[in-house]
């Protein structure tokens, strides 16, 4: 697993429109900070941004400040941000205390390999209805007017 350094909008080919693959999606568990159990399906109705990230990954912690900058904004739009890691919750929590971001972490107990992601940062978009509708690899401009328009008009 390795870092892209590459900052990219979701335009160019970072980005790649996906088939659905509901089945595998809507499976994924996540834990929150608390140890508690979150399913994709816990925000049926809403747009998620699955954000794969480390601490140990410098593309992954230069976007995250332009990322909070545009959560409100995605929030507005129905995203749900989730900041996802598959670091321990002992080492999420301790990055949070000690970065301040105000994103909700959670960690992946699975392998991001069987996710086919292969570098971070690594974005997954899902619909209203739980199916990816993109996915994202790279260092991404997240502030950027043609990234929040194509994350706005995307369905």
């Amino acid at each position: 697993m390795g870092c892209e350094q590459s900052t990219s909008s979701i335009s160019t080919s970072a980005a790649e429109k996906v088939s659905s693959d509901r089945s595998s999606i809507n499976s994924l568990l996540f834990k929150d900070l608390e140890g508690n159990t979150i399913a994709i399906s816990d925000f049926k109705g809403k747009r998620v941004l699955l954000h794969f990230w480390a601490t140990w990954c410098k593309p992954c912690l230069e976007e995250l400040p332009d990322l909070e900058q545009v959560k409100p904004f995605l929030e507005k739009e129905n995203y749900q941000l989730l900041l996802v890691s598959e670091e321990s919750l002992e080492e999420i929590i301790e990055f949070q205390k000690k970065k301040g971001f105000d994103f909700q972490f959670v960690r992946y107990e699975g392998a991001l390999s069987d996710l086919k992601i292969y570098a971070l940062p690594a974005t997954f978009i899902l619909n209203e209805k739980g199916e990816k509708v993109m996915e994202m690899s790279g260092k991404m401009d997240w502030d950027s007017e043609l990234t929040i328009k194509e994350l706005t008009e995307l369905h």
